[in-house]
């Protein structure tokens, strides 16, 4: 994408922790990028840690209400935006027998629901406005590739990649581009989060912080590579795709060879 081309402002959810802050901190490198948190702290953290080149909103996704509005808040607080990260997600390692209705509609709301609300009224400025823009989403190499325990992450990213072809295919008249990363076993908070068995206590202090390493360590070995992968790996593919003029409707695994084991 030409210097003149490039995003000026971009939003990015689930910017509190993880992939979603680390995208956040990469994308500030060039442009402006409104995050939306969690909690007031979370934003200080982002603004602090990009010397204040993030500013942020403090919201709820799953609350429907307050998601209708955000991409009209936040142009209103920030100026006019040009792209959309959704990362924000929910994952939780559950037997079929053990799936509640409950569970599921979590999952669905914030993985594809609120990804899907965000990209409606971020298409609906750019196309009043006239403008070009870039959405990307965050799918997984579970979609294609699921494990035991995954069947409700699976569904819903694999929602993900369904909706990016669909909204490329859609959008491409309008100048606004979609796309995705899937990637593999990335080292977050959410995967570090030990599998108990059923009835196991939560181990604490260095037994949880080993059982964490170790945990880490068993992964790793699936991938042809031998690790597992980084925030800022994801996030640097995040920018390029967010930018690449050609790109629309691409699903970019990002994986250590995990799905070709």
């Amino acid at each position: 994408m030409s210097t003149a081309a490039r995003l000026t402002r971009v939003l990015v959810s689930g910017a509190s922790r993880g992939i979603g802050r680390a995208i956040a901190l990469r994308l500030s490198r060039d442009a402006h990028v409104i995050a939306i948190v969690r909690k007031p702290e979370d934003a200080r953290s982002l603004s602090d840690a990009s010397g204040g080149h993030i500013g942020s909103l403090a919201l709820d996704l799953s609350d429907r209400a307050a998601r209708a509005r955000v991409v009209e808040h936040a142009e209103r607080s920030f100026g006019p935006i040009d792209g959309l990260v959704h990362a924000a997600g929910l994952g939780e390692h559950r037997r079929l027998a053990d799936v509640d209705h409950t569970q599921l509609d979590r999952h669905l709301e914030l993985n594809v629901i609120a990804g899907f609300d965000l990209a409606q009224s971020l298409a609906g400025s750019l196309r009043q406005r006239r403008a070009p823009g870039s959405l990307l989403f965050l799918s997984s190499t579970l979609a294609d590739r699921p494990a035991p325990t995954t069947s409700v992450y699976a569904i819903t990213k694999g929602a993900v990649s369904s909706m990016t072809r669909a909204l490329a295919i859609e959008l491409a008249p309008e100048r606004i581009r979609v796309n995705a990363i899937a990637p593999g076993v990335i080292d977050t908070a959410m995967v570090r989060a030990p599998r108990l068995a059923e009835g196991e206590p939560m181990p604490e202090g260095e037994a949880l912080r080993a059982r964490e390493d170790a945990q880490i360590a068993e992964l790793a070995k699936l991938h042809p590579i031998g690790r597992v992968g980084t925030v800022d790996e994801i996030a640097d593919a995040a920018a390029f795709l967010l930018h690449a003029e050609l790109a629309t409707g691409t699903i970019l695994t990002i994986d250590g060879g995990l799905s070709l084991a």
